[in-house]
């Protein structure tokens, strides 16, 4: 058994022993691939014991039936797993609360053009290790008896001068979304990226094919579904602030707009929203939210981000437009303009406003529009009056007099109503 392994925890270790028995029982050989090898290589510098999150075995030519073959013995050694097979991709993916687990036949990637989905055909696993993005996720630990670790492309040694290093010159044409991960490897493990990586980003970036490919409908996932993906995961990432500054360092959010950028303000802005717990689809719709505004909506649609996202980034230029009218409005007019909005959308207007505007969201969205009238339809049938569509007109005036302070308890409300409204009284 290769020493790497004596540098992952022994319940998880076993864990991979009894697939491995699975696989020579097949007559297969498996691979740990990608991160896992590279963290264990780590966790061995460190002298640290680790446990893996994310597992990738790879399945060196096997059958095409070999990943079906596995689910119910490997079902069967940790019961409860969610499995979805993606047979287009030959890979399959087994998650259970504390573990991914994805096993693969060993593959090759063509891709059509760039930033395209690439074509996947069955391969060695040598050549399955040079579609992948960087050297250090390039690696092979082979699963026991065999007692192999395969480094053809300098992974170790670039982990040793903590180096992000690109395996090929087109890395980066074929799919951009390879910096987004590279930047956030970076921060994660204090690497930078290999001089000739950042060259040939550059190239890429200035070369214009990004932004011929983001004009072509549908054709380019690693511009849109892909990139917004890579969205979610920045905003998980422990360091977000400076993946983002480190985007704008290398002219990255052009990916997703030219006129994009991680500004200041844009970063004040978020910051104020993770302090409010945000979701990850909120924090998108922020950033989409420093578009142009005639842009906002078309780039959410491209990046296929939900419905009710892309709806808030259409109203937002109305909004925001009205909230100066706001200021010289009474407390009961600033409700009736804002209740016709949904809260998260309110939410996410407050955050991008400063001084008095973001005041007012903040009193609405805190305390007036959680306010109602101190008296309900029961109370109005008490009082005698006939049950109808006037009901909902009475409480409305009642809960405005009420938030404007002209009336402040149950029985100034009575008296108001039967003021305001002795025709049905």
């Amino acid at each position: 058994m290769h020493f790497l392994w004596q540098y992952l925890y022994p319940q998880q270790r076993e864990f991979l022993l009894h697939i491995a028995q699975i696989l020579v029982d097949f007559g297969w050989q498996g691979y740990l691939v990608g991160g896992g090898v590279r963290d264990l290589y780590r966790a061995y510098t460190q002298n640290q014991i680790i446990t893996l999150t994310d597992i990738d075995l790879v399945l060196d030519q096997a059958p095409p039936h070999a990943l079906t073959q596995l689910i119910s013995p490997i079902q069967t050694l940790r019961p409860g797993a969610i499995v979805q097979p993606h047979p287009k991709f030959l890979t399959c993916d087994l998650r259970w609360s504390d573990l991914a687990l994805d096993i693969a036949l060993a593959r090759q990637e063509t891709y059509p053009h760039p930033t395209a989905n690439p074509i996947v055909t069955p391969a060695t696993i040598h050549q399955d290790l040079y579609r992948r993005d960087f050297t250090i996720n390039a690696m092979a630990l082979a699963l026991p008896p065999a007692d192999t670790l395969l480094d053809p492309l300098g992974g170790q040694k670039d982990l040793q001068q903590q180096y992000l290093r690109v395996l090929h010159p087109h890395s980066f044409r074929d799919d951009p979304t390879r910096l987004w991960r590279g930047v956030r490897y970076g921060v994660r493990y204090g690497l930078s990226f290999a001089p000739e990586t950042v060259a040939q980003w550059w190239e890429t970036l200035t070369s214009g094919v990004y932004e011929f490919w983001r004009q072509q409908p549908g054709q380019a996932p690693a511009l849109q579904t892909r990139l917004r993906a890579e969205l979610h995961y920045l905003w998980q990432t422990p360091g977000w602030v400076r993946t983002g500054r480190w985007l704008e360092e290398l002219g990255a959010w052009a990916c997703i707009h030219p006129e994009l950028h991680w500004s200041r303000e844009l970063e004040r802005t978020l910051r104020y929203a993770s302090y409010g717990n945000a979701p990850p689809t909120c924090l998108t719709e922020l950033l989409l939210s420093h578009l142009p505004p005639a842009a906002r909506e078309r780039v959410a649609h491209a990046l296929d981000v939900p419905l009710g996202s892309q709806k808030r980034l259409r109203q937002l230029e109305d909004l925001e437009s009205q909230l100066p009218l706001l200021l010289h409005l009474s407390v009961s007019q600033i409700c009736q303009e804002l209740d016709p909005y949904e809260r998260e959308f309110l939410y996410g207007a407050m955050v991008r406003q400063r001084g008095k505007p973001q005041r007012i969201l903040w009193r609405y969205l805190h305390h007036w529009s959680q306010q109602t009238a101190p008296l309900n339809g029961e109370d109005l049938q008490q009082m005698g009056y006939r049950p109808g569509p006037e009901f909902r007109r009475i409480l409305s005036q009642v809960r405005s007099a009420f938030l404007d302070r002209e009336i402040t308890n149950r029985t100034e409300a009575m008296t108001y109503v039967t003021q305001h409204f002795p025709r049905l009284y």
